[in-house]
């Protein structure tokens, strides 16, 4: 990762208001029952067990507030302007995702399908804080970093992602709205940025 001194790019209005409405639309979906098409998707992607959920559950804590205070101090040696926007966009995802879990109300997997999850959580289940948090870590880093790092940061977030759903703790409907919870805080984060130096 080079130590860029560029401002923040701007964010077109165009995609602030696309992922906006795949969020919105998202949410819509998930006051309805479970549909079967979701139900297969966690079918296949959950419940293996082994090493897989090892690899899956080691990865967790990158979208927690640890996760986000360690990535943020990492990336200050390098560039403080993108650690300010990491540490940013991490919280306000994790909160955003608080306040939608207590609006939204979804049940958690264990109660519509009945399963024994990994982790024993009270909270609802629409969206995914974990989720939204490395996304948005993941958004807000996204112009700093080459391909490789690229790669590297997706796939980090694709694990934690397929690991909600691997401990029995998300649904496929979860994840996809804590994805694009965080990738709209990232963005509207930088887009606020961008606005003010300019």
């Amino acid at each position: 990762m080079a130590a860029r001194k560029s401002a923040p790019p701007s964010v077109s209005r165009r995609v602030l208001l696309g992922v906006a409405l795949a969020f919105a639309f998202t949410t819509v979906l998930a006051q309805f029952e479970l549909s079967w098409a979701e139900n297969t998707v966690f079918d296949l992607l959950s419940g293996h067990g082994g090493w897989w959920e090892g690899l899956l559950t080691f990865v967790q804590p990158a979208g927690t507030m640890f996760g986000v205070g360690f990535a943020a101090l990492l990336v200050a040696i390098f560039n403080r302007d993108y650690a300010l926007r990491m540490g940013l966009s991490g919280s306000v995802a994790w909160v955003a995702a608080l306040v939608a879990k207590a609006v939204v109300g979804r049940p958690r997997p264990d109660v519509l399908l009945g399963i024994d999850p990994s982790v024993e959580l009270d909270t609802a289940g629409y969206p995914s804080g974990h989720t939204a948090t490395v996304v948005a870590l993941v958004v807000a880093l996204w112009p700093e970093l080459y391909r490789g790092e690229r790669l590297v940061a997706a796939g980090l977030a694709v694990l934690v992602a397929l690991g909600r759903m691997e401990l029995g703790v998300h649904l496929p409907l979860d994840v996809l709205g804590g994805g694009l919870l965080g990738a709209l805080i990232a963005l509207s984060v930088q887009a606020l940025l961008a606005g003010s130096r300019s």
